[in-house]
């Protein structure tokens, strides 16, 4: 059975440091869309607040930004370690992504005063960055 150039190629750090700003960068800005359109639509009302470590806030695009940028720094470190130390390490990262998608949406299923709306953005939203972050990280980084 042949396996993947993917499956058996090891990390360049560079190269994934730079993917991870670029896989960042873009689920930021596909976010900061979907943030926008959804605002106009009425979806995210800024007076709806959720509990954040600085209290009870609005959700507004800088925290949008960068909680589209932030996880495909830890994504990339995740990969190259994968993809280091395991046989089939970008498999596993895909999994692995899957099953953190998964548990993101529990608070948006679960925060309780949310408008439907919100939570269909809010999840749009994780998909998205989900989406972009391992699709970057998987074709380029490694």
């Amino acid at each position: 059975m042949e396996t993947s150039r993917l499956e058996t190629t090891r990390p360049d750090p560079k190269r994934l440091a730079l993917t991870a700003g670029l896989a960042g960068a873009l689920a930021a800005f596909a976010n900061a869309a979907v943030y926008v359109i959804a605002r106009a639509l009425g979806a995210m009302p800024e007076g709806v607040l959720v509990e954040t470590p600085r209290g009870a806030q609005p959700i507004t695009l800088a925290p949008v930004l960068t909680a589209s940028f932030v996880p495909a720094l830890v994504a990339a470190l995740v990969l190259g370690g994968l993809v280091a130390f395991t046989r089939r390490g970008v498999r596993t990262f895909i999994i692995a992504a899957l099953a953190v998608l998964v548990v993101s949406m529990l608070p948006v299923v679960t925060t309780p005063g949310l408008p439907f709306g919100m939570r269909v953005a809010l999840g749009a939203m994780h998909v998205v960055a989900w989406g972009v972050i391992t699709n970057v990280l998987v074709r380029r980084g490694v």
